[in-house]
C-alpha cells in the first residue's frame, strides 16, 4: 500500500470536516494485529479535536491535510508500532517514518475508538517511546 496523498491546501476548515466524515465516519477497520477500530464522527464537534488537537480551536492545516494517514497507519503494520499509554490507557498508533500517529480508546481488550490523529515533530514522535509512559505492544 502506497502512502496517501495528503489533502488538498484550503483555509475553510469545513472543507476538511467533511472530508474527515466522508472518509471515516461510521466506519470499522480492524488492523493487521487484531484490533477494531470504530468511527464516530456525527458531528462537527466530533471532528475538531482529529482537526485541531486537544483544544479543538486552533485551526492546524498540518494536522487536517493527513487525514488520509488514518487508514494507512492503522493498516499498514510494517510502518508503525503500537503502544498503550500508561495514565490514559490510550492504544496509540506511531509511524516514525511518517512522524504520524493515531490515538484510540480503548473500548473492550481489542476494540478501540477512534480519538485523534498526530502528525508532529520527530521529537514529539519519539516520546511515544518514553517506557515511563508507554507500555509497548
Amino acid at each position: 500500500m502506497a502512502t496517501p496523498p495528503i489533502l488538498l491546501f484550503s483555509t475553510d476548515q469545513q472543507y476538511y470536516i467533511d472530508e474527515l466524515k466522508r472518509l471515516y465516519n461510521g466506519r470499522v477497520l480492524i488492523t493487521p494485529d487484531g484490533y477494531t477500530v470504530k468511527f464516530f464522527l456525527n458531528s462537527d464537534h466530533d471532528c475538531l479535536h482529529a482537526l485541531n488537537g486537544k483544544d479543538k480551536t486552533n485551526f492546524n492545516r498540518l494536522r487536517c491535510r493527513h487525514i488520509s494517514y488514518i487508514e494507512y497507519v492503522l493498516m499498514e503494520f510494517s510502518i508503525r508500532v503500537v503502544r498503550k499509554n500508561r495514565s490514559s490507557t490510550n492504544i496509540c498508533f506511531v509511524s516514525h517514518s511518517l512522524k504520524y500517529a493515531v490515538i484510540c480508546k480503548v473500548v473492550r481488550g481489542k476494540e478501540l475508538k477512534f480519538v485523534t490523529q498526530i502528525m508532529g515533530s520527530e521529537n514529539y514522535i519519539n516520546g511515544f517511546d518514553d517506557r515511563s509512559k508507554y507500555v509497548y505492544l
